[in-house]
């Protein structure tokens, strides 16, 4: 089958869409991704033997931004994608779109009826939950006018209509994790028509990837606690984590925090962190190339997600959990649903007792007990890793759903 990926960011990068990108090739279907284009991108190219399609959004004068801004809330479409959108699988003769995130599958459930070909909603997040989530970043007063239209006609509410009848509307549905399948059945959506395609990590290719012992050696020395992700909203739970360190270096006192990622949350963290006096204690990475992202894990001893618990992480699942567990490290993680669940089915980690910096210091000193005495055991994760949440909770779903097309 030809099948037109949809994906209204950068590519790359994007974990998700990358595997199953592989894994729907591996399957032998023919796979083209339209997305957004980053300065200095090509317009055009081979990324990994797919053909990538980037679409330029056009410099809008002051009336027609005006006008489409209007249309869009109106009709949840945009108007210069949509022409785009169809554009591209007309040329690329595509038999199907496939959708990632909400924002732009009215637009694509527009073409998609006109083409008379079904389209596929791979919502990797609920996204009317992470809108209410977002905290406002330090912006300029025409940025802040601009924000507060914005905001005013895109509200939650907004969303959460759109996301309803995206839904309801879509030939069929991907989610990342089965709490997300669960709330979609409450909605009233049939369950046949809802794949978990989970966001598991491709464990040979991830471990396959080059050494660089320099990055490790440089953090060597200390009991470091890490987080790799992004630094871009509250839900990340990364104040919790910083308030937790003077907590951790009361027991133990060569604790250092190695924070990977990068984002608009970042002044905030950092200026917590300078409040604090833990300048010394905490390293900011910033954003790393993919290929890094191994070395840096395995420069820790415990790696941690310490999100905020709420409706939107106990409806979703982050990559980096897959990723810590395949290199062995000790997990320790806030209370959410799905990440208990796997953590207890593969033995890797410590769930905080409460959400807090006292409950965040407790599990990771249990955590660092575990490793001391022994009771960590690496290979017996990664054993259960592969059996269960491998590259193959990418890959059949996702081939049961085309075939049923």
């Amino acid at each position: 089958m030809r099948i037109g990926m949809v994906l209204e960011t950068p590519f790359p990068p994007d974990i998700r869409v990358e595997k199953e990108m592989r894994a729907l090739r591996a399957g032998g279907h023919d796979v083209t991704l339209l997305c957004g284009h980053r300065e200095g991108q090509l317009l055009e190219e081979e990324y990994d033997r797919f053909r990538i399609v980037r679409f330029r959004e056009p410099v809008e004068g002051t009336i027609n931004k005006a006008a489409n801004l209007l249309h869009h809330w109106a009709t949840a479409r945009k108007r210069a994608w949509e022409q785009a959108v169809e554009t591209f699988a007309q040329k690329s003769r595509v038999e199907a779109l496939h959708v990632h995130d909400l924002p732009l599958v009215p637009t694509c459930l527009a073409v998609s009826r006109r083409l008379k070909i079904p389209l596929i909603f791979d919502m990797h997040e609920i996204y009317p939950v992470m809108i209410r989530g977002r905290m406002p970043t330090a912006i300029g007063l025409r940025q802040k006018l601009n924000s507060g239209v914005h905001s005013l006609l895109f509200s939650p509410g907004w969303w959460d209509s759109v996301e309803r009848r995206a839904v309801q509307h879509a030939d069929h549905i991907v989610v990342v994790i089965e709490e997300s399948k669960e709330r979609l059945i409450r909605m009233g959506i049939a369950g046949e028509k809802i794949s978990v395609v989970l966001n598991a990590e491709d464990i040979d290719s991830f471990l396959a990837i080059p050494e660089q012992p320099a990055i490790a050696e440089k953090y060597s020395g200390d009991f470091m606690v890490g987080y790799v992700g992004g630094v871009d909203n509250p839900n990340r739970g990364l104040e919790n984590l910083v308030r937790a360190l003077p907590l951790l270096l009361d027991r133990i006192p060569g604790t250092r925090l190695l924070i990977v990622g990068d984002g608009p949350l970042r002044p905030t963290i950092e200026a917590l962190v300078n409040k604090l006096g833990l300048s010394e204690k905490v390293i900011f990475a910033g954003w790393v190339p993919f290929n890094e992202v191994p070395a840096y894990v395995k420069a820790v001893q415990v790696a941690v997600i310490p999100h905020i618990i709420n409706e939107h992480t106990n409806h979703t699942i982050p990559h980096k959990l897959f990723q810590y567990i395949a290199l062995g490290k000790p997990v320790v993680a806030s209370n959410i649903a799905p990440v208990r669940r796997i953590l207890d089915d593969t033995g890797a980690g410590i769930i905080a007792r409460e959400w807090s910096p006292q409950g965040f210091a407790e599990a990771i000193i249990q955590a660092h007990e575990r490793l001391q005495s022994g009771a960590h055991d690496p290979q017996k994760q990664e054993a259960v890793l592969r059996a269960k949440y491998g590259f193959q909770a990418v890959s059949e779903p996702l081939l049961q759903l085309y075939r049923s097309l």
